[in-house]
């Protein structure tokens, strides 16, 4: 049997790939370290997506996914090497920054941000001057929290005159249900489902509807593994990015891939209010997709509200 030297040639380099491909599967997949800004929720389930549907596993990866405790613990847990990649808020990542650390941002998926003050309606509280003299909740670490002075500066609150209290981020919600503070800075997709769960109604201000705009939720990592794993990053990008897709093409389908389940444990200690906010869809990114063209993008779920305006029940199934 006579072999042409380009069947020779296609020959080799196929048994070089496929041995290429053997070496890599006998090396094992590449271990990333990747922390939520927050506990895990329906505004994260494209992550779990991409885990449960093996969109890293295809790409060489095994990514560990762990809850998170704001994006200012985020920062400091990221930037000090303790994760590979991590999502948080774009302005805390900003702030922590200019402070030092080395944060790069890899991609967006929060175009309109969602931080802002939120209480129960029943309090009346509907614009930025009615917070004075009230109890104001934060967590320290929060996007909200850090971008405060902004929206004292934009609004012309008189901060001295507002009672700001500080707690762990797993007690806000109950201290707002409770009726402990009049008010919280939070992210609405952490919030609104976990006080809907309880029928009760929200009232909302946004930080950008008074001129604090940015953009809200990236994905982050350091500049270090930028320059110097650059695949790391396209693989892990490309990944989550395909969950997105895979969210917004199948939003119910996504919600039956179990929120969290894999990371179960992180939500053991959670009951009450915490547990309803599993149940809300992501909020609207723009990804890049392949065929099947998607559906029109849905509007985020406080889209068309004012500030002060109440958060209706309407908007549950957003």
């Amino acid at each position: 049997m006579t072999i042409s030297r380009r069947t020779f040639l296609s020959g080799s380099a196929a048994a070089i790939a496929a041995g290429g491909a053997r070496a890599a599967r006998a090396q094992g997949p590449t271990k990333v370290k990747f922390t939520l800004p927050w506990i895990p929720h329906g505004g994260y389930s494209h992550v779990f997506v991409a885990k449960k549907l093996g969109y890293w596993e295809k790409r060489g990866l095994d990514v560990s996914i762990d809850r998170g405790f704001g994006s200012g613990e985020v920062c400091k847990t990221l930037g000090l090497g303790q994760y590979e990649f991590g999502s948080l808020d774009l302005g805390v990542m900003i702030n922590c920054v200019g402070k030092g650390l080395d944060l790069v941002a890899t991609g967006g998926l929060s175009p309109r941000s969602p931080v802002g003050i939120f209480s129960l309606a029943k309090k009346g509280i509907r614009a930025p001057k009615d917070l004075e003299g009230k109890k104001v909740a934060f967590a320290t670490g929060s996007g909200d929290y850090q971008l405060w002075p902004a929206f004292v500066k934009a609004t012309g609150l008189d901060d001295a005159k507002v009672q700001k209290v500080f707690m762990g981020p797993e007690a806000l919600i109950k201290s707002l249900i409770e009726e402990q503070v009049d008010a919280e800075g939070n992210f609405y997709g952490s919030i609104a489902p976990s006080v809907w769960a309880q029928g009760l109604d929200l009232n909302l201000m946004l930080y950008e509807d008074y001129g604090v705009r940015m953009f809200s939720l990236v994905f982050a990592t350091r500049s270090k593994i930028v320059k110097e794993q650059p695949d790391l990053c396209g693989r892990f990008m490309d990944g989550v990015m395909e969950g997105l897709a895979y969210t917004y093409l199948h939003p119910l389908l996504s919600k039956l891939t179990g929120i969290g389940r894999p990371e179960a444990r992180v939500l053991r200690h959670l009951d009450g209010p915490e547990r309803g906010a599993q149940v809300r869809l992501p909020i609207p990114a723009v990804p890049i997709t392949q065929e099947p063209a998607p559906p029109a993008w849905p509007a985020a779920p406080w889209a068309g509200h004012r500030t002060g305006d109440r958060a209706t029940p309407t908007d549950r199934d957003a």
